[in-house]
Formats: structure tokens, C-alpha cells, sequence
């Protein structure tokens, strides 16, 4: 990691905190019902034990090792971890409709943005000649398309299944 990407990627951060306090000022406050709280706790349970539970894994490997795991480059398997720990809690929180609150549904317009940003992401992966920053640009990239992907496959379920049931309505009528 270079100097100026660490210093980047501190301004890139600072940047989003900043956005996500000021935005968070001016919007209303998410409203889940208590179907969706509860379904959200299952889902942090389960991000937060995978993330333990992998993070014993590393620890035990490297003690037995006697040397610390590195893959592709120092820094990449802590942040695969805690991607994969926040997969899981998204993926649960998306197929138990605890992911969107009933006043702030699906919007298709977040999703294709969100799609074209892991596209960038993963374009951005093939320019890069540094190891570190083309790899986290590529595991983001699919980060990102995996949870677009189980949002339309969870949407699509939904629109299918309320699609059935008005048929079966109209049928006993």
C-alpha cells in the first residue's frame, strides 16, 4: 500500500462518513415493524458468529502455522472476513423482508446504480496494476453484485408469489 492510496482512501472515508451524518440529519428515521426487528437481530446474530467463528479459524491457523496467513496481499483475508460477515447478515435480512422498511420499498433505479458501481469496481480491478487495490476492487465489485443480485431474486420471488395470489383471489370469486 502506497502512501497516497492510504491517504485516498482516508479522504474517501471521511467523505462518505461525512455524506452518511449529514443525509442521516435530514432523513426520517427507518421504521421496521417488529417482524423486521426480529428477523434483524437473527440477521446480526448470524453476521457477528461468522465473523468470530472465522476470525478463530485465521487465529487458530496461524498459531499452528507459526506464521501469519496472507492471501494475495497482507490485509486481504481480514477484509474477505468481515465480507463474507456482512454477506450473511444482508443475505438473512434480504430474504426475511428485513431489509427494505415498508415506507422505503425496492427502488430500480438504486439497484441499477448499485449494479453499475460493482461493474466499475470490477473494470477497475482488470486496469489496476496495484495488487492490493485491484483485488479489493474486484471482492467489492462482487460484493456488491451478489446482494444487487439476491435483491431481484428476493423481489422477484415477492412480485411472483402476490402475482399467485391475486390469481387464486379471483379464481374464488
Amino acid at each position: 500500500m502506497t502512501m497516497s492510496w492510504g491517504i485516498g482512501f482516508v479522504c474517501g472515508v471521511l467523505i462518505v462518513g461525512g455524506i452518511i451524518f449529514i443525509s442521516s440529519k435530514k432523513s426520517k428515521k427507518r421504521q421496521y415493524d417488529e417482524r423486521q426487528i426480529a428477523a434483524r437481530g437473527l440477521a446480526f446474530k448470524a453476521g457477528f458468529i461468522t465473523l468470530v467463528v472465522s476470525e478463530i479459524a485465521v487465529f487458530f491457523s496461524e498459531t499452528l502455522l507459526d506464521h501469519p496467513v496472507v492471501l494475495f496481499t497482507p490485509g486481504f483475508l481480514q477484509l474477505l472476513i468481515i465480507l463474507v460477515s456482512l454477506l450473511v447478515f444482508l443475505e438473512i435480512a434480504i430474504f426475511k423482508d428485513a431489509y427494505f422498511t415498508p415506507g422505503e420499498p425496492f427502488s430500480k433505479r438504486w439497484c441499477a446504480l448499485m449494479i453499475l458501481l460493482s461493474l466499475i469496481f470490477i473494470v477497475q480491478f482488470i486496469i489496476r496494476k496495484d495488487k492490493l487495490s485491484g483485488y479489493v476492487n474486484f471482492t467489492v465489485g462482487i460484493y456488491i453484485l451478489i446482494i444487487m443480485l439476491s435483491i431481484i431474486i428476493k423481489h422477484y420471488i415477492f412480485s411472483k408469489t402476490e402475482s399467485d395470489d391475486g390469481e387464486e383471489g379471483r379464481e374464488a370469486e
